[in-house]
C-alpha cells in the first residue's frame, strides 16, 4: 500500500510499532525507506570514579551510544540490483542543553547485487569489526579493540590520540566491499583514500582491512570461523610531544622513552582470528579471539591527573615497532528466547615499547528479554592493569593512570526500534 503523509506518519508509527527492529517508512514501486535504532542507556558504579573525575560520585547514569538510522533500498534490473544506502546518528542523551549534539555515525551509498554482494562508499563500518566473537557483553567484554577501558593507554593511528582504532572500525572516505554468502563463506574490506583529523591536519592514508568468515554446522553444533587483517598509514608531519594546543581539559607532557621523535611517518597493523561453537540442545556458545597489534613511529599516551587534580596526559613516541598481544575468551548460556547468562577473559599485553602495559578484564553478566525490542541487563567487570613507571623531564617517575585494579558493576536497559 502506498504511504502517504511520510513524514507526518513516521514518529507516532515508530512509537507504535511492536515486535520488529526497524519500521518502514515507505515502500512502493521498489524503493524502502526504514527507521531503525535504539535507546542505551546505563547505571554504573566505578571504584576508580573518584580517580578519573575528581569530586564526582562513584555511581553514574550513562548513554551507550543511543543511535537512530534510516536505511533506503531501491531495487531494478528484476529486482536482482538494488541502490542502497544508509544514514546513522547518535547522541549522548546525559548531556546538557549547552553540550548536546549530534555525531555522525554512518553516512554509505552503493550498489548490492543479489547472490554477489555490495559495493559501498562513504562512512562504513568495516568488515574486520564483525570478525571477533568472545564479546558477549554490553559493556565491559572485548579484546580487538586498541584503547584500555578508561579512555585509552595504546596509541592509535591518529596523531596524538589514544584509544579504539578507527579504521578497524568505523571509518570515513572509504570504500567497502562484502560478499554475498555462499554455501557459508564470505569475505569483504575496505579501503580508506584519506581522513582529517578534527583541528584538520591528515590522519589516515592508505588504510585497508581484509575479512573472511565461514559458517557451518550439524544437528547439534554451529561453528563459525573468522580471519582479518588492517593496515594504516598515518602522516605524521608537524607531529610534536610536547606544549599540544588545541585539545581542552589536557595539558601534555612528554615522556622519556628512549626513543626521539623524527617526524616519520607511522604505521599499525592488526590481524584476529576468531572461533565459535555452539551447542543446539543446550544453547550453549563458547568463541575465542587471538590477534596482535603492531605499531611503529606512532604516539602513545594515558590519562591522570597532577597534585591539583586537573587533567593531563603524558605521552611518549613509540620509535621502534611495538607489539601488543589480544585474547579473548567468552562463554554464553541463552535460556528462554534470547535472554542469557554469559562471561569473559579479555587481555591485551604490551611489550617494553609501551612499557609493558597489561590490562585484564574478567566479566560477569546476565541479561533478560521482555521482548525483541527490549532488554535489561546486568554486568560486573574486575579489571587489572600493570606497567613500567614512565619518567618526567625533572627525572621523576610516574605510574600512568590505567595502572591498579577496579571494580565496576553496571545495569542498562536497550529499547530497539
Amino acid at each position: 500500500m502506498f504511504k502517504k503523509n511520510l513524514i507526518a506518519m513516521a514518529l507516532p508509527l515508530m512509537l507504535a510499532t511492536a515486535g520488529a527492529q526497524a519500521t518502514n517508512l515507505y515502500d512502493n514501486e521498489g524503493t524502502k525507506i526504514d527507521f531503525t535504532g535504539s535507546i542505551r542507556l546505563m547505571m554504573e558504579n566505578s571504584d576508580s570514579r573518584d580517580q578519573y573525575n575528581p569530586g564526582k560520585d562513584s555511581t553514574q547514569l550513562k548513554d551507550q551510544d543511543s543511535r537512530f538510522g534510516f536505511s533506503f533500498d531501491h531495487a531494478f534490473n528484476q529486482g536482482q540490483a538494488h541502490g542502497i544506502g544508509y544514514l546513522e546518528f547518535g547522541n549522548d542523551t546525559q548531556k546538557g542543553e549547552g553540550d548536546f549534539e549530534m555525531a555522525n555515525r554512518q553516512g554509505w551509498a552503493g550498489f548490492r547485487m543479489d547472490g554477489i554482494g555490495d559495493l559501498t562508499f562513504g562512512r562504513v563500518t568495516s568488515p574486520f569489526d564483525d570478525m571477533a566473537r568472545s564479546d558477549f557483553t554490553y559493556e565491559y567484554g572485548g579484546a580487538m579493540g586498541f584503547g584500555a577501558y578508561n579512555g585509552g593507554f595504546i596509541g592509535r593511528t591518529s596523531g596524538t590520540g589514544t584509544g579504539e582504532d578507527e579504521f578497524i572500525s568505523r571509518v570515513s572516505n572509504t570504500i567497502r566491499i562484502m560478499s554475498a554468502d555462499f554455501d557459508g563463506f564470505s569475505f569483504g574490506g575496505t579501503y580508506t583514500m584519506q581522513t582529517e583529523t578534527d583541528d584538520g591536519d591528515t590522519g589516515l592514508q592508505n588504510a585497508y582491512t581484509l575479512a573472511a568468515f565461514y559458517n557451518f554446522g550439524t544437528d547439534n553444533l554451529d561453528m563459525y570461523v573468522g580471519a582479518g587483517y588492517g593496515y594504516a598509514h598515518l602522516d605524521e608531519n608537524g607531529a610534536t610531544l610536547a606544549g599540544q594546543e588545541g585539545v581542552p581539559g589536557y595539558n601534555y607532557t612528554a615522556v622519556s622513552n628512549g626513543s626521539d621523535y623524527d617526524g616519520e611517518d607511522g604505521t599499525e597493523q592488526i590481524w584476529g582470528l576468531a572461533g565459535k561453537l555452539t551447542h543446539k540442545p543446550t544453547n550453549l556458545s563458547f568463541a575465542i579471539d587471538v590477534g596482535q597489534v603492531y605499531m611503529d613511529n606512532v604516539i602513545s599516551g594515558d590519562v591522570g591527573y597532577d597534585g591539583n587534580q586537573n587533567a593531563d596526559k603524558a605521552l611518549f613516541y613509540v620509535g621502534d615497532t611495538a607489539t601488543v598481544n589480544l585474547f579473548g575468551l567468552g562463554v554464553k548460556w541463552a535460556y528462554d528466547g534470547d535472554s542469557s547468562i554469559y562471561g569473559g577473559y579479555y587481555l591485551k599485553d604490551a611489550d617494553d615499547e609501551l612499557y609493558n602495559w597489561k590490562e585484564q578484564k574478567y566479566v560477569i553478566g546476565t541479561d533478560y528479554y521482555f521482548t525483541k525490542n527490549v532488554v535489561v541487563w546486568g554486568e560486573y567487570a574486575y579489571i587489572d592493569t600493570e606497567s613500567e613507571k614512565w619518567t618526567d623531564a625533572n627525572n621523576v617517575k610516574h605510574d600512568f593512570a590505567t595502572v591498579g585494579d577496579d571494580n565496576r558493576i553496571a545495569a542498562g536497559m536497550r529499547i530497539y526500534f
